[in-house]
């Protein structure tokens, strides 16, 4: 593995969070939490060169979330901005949400985007 450069920019930090994501996983593995433990990945702004909505510049952030417990992918295709999520990780880190089905519950209950 090599790091990339700045002039890797958005695609090579890409690479570089997904390494280090699979390094966290192995570890987690190997102490016997990952099972157990929910992981998000997200990014403080969107992709700044990337996707355009009716030609105005529309950041895309992304926000993965693997809920402990969960053995299946679930795809939520509703557009969401940052705040639509906060009662999701409020939920989860004081034990209220626990499964993948009361995630997406919440992110459905959730107001569209300003």
């Amino acid at each position: 593995f090599s790091f990339p450069t700045v002039e890797d920019g958005y695609r090579g930090n890409l690479v570089l969070a997904d390494a280090r994501l699979a390094e966290l996983r192995a570890e987690m593995e190997r102490a016997g939490t990952w099972d157990s433990t929910s992981v998000l990945v997200t990014s403080d702004h969107g992709w700044r060169d990337g996707a355009r909505k009716n030609g105005d510049k529309h950041p895309r952030i992304p926000w993965i979330l693997k809920a402990a417990g969960s053995r299946s992918p679930h795809r939520f295709d509703r557009e969401l901005d940052m705040l639509s999520t906060v009662p999701v990780l409020d939920g989860l880190l004081r034990g209220q949400i626990t499964t993948a089905d009361e995630i997406l519950a919440t992110l459905e209950a959730a107001p569209p985007p300003r």
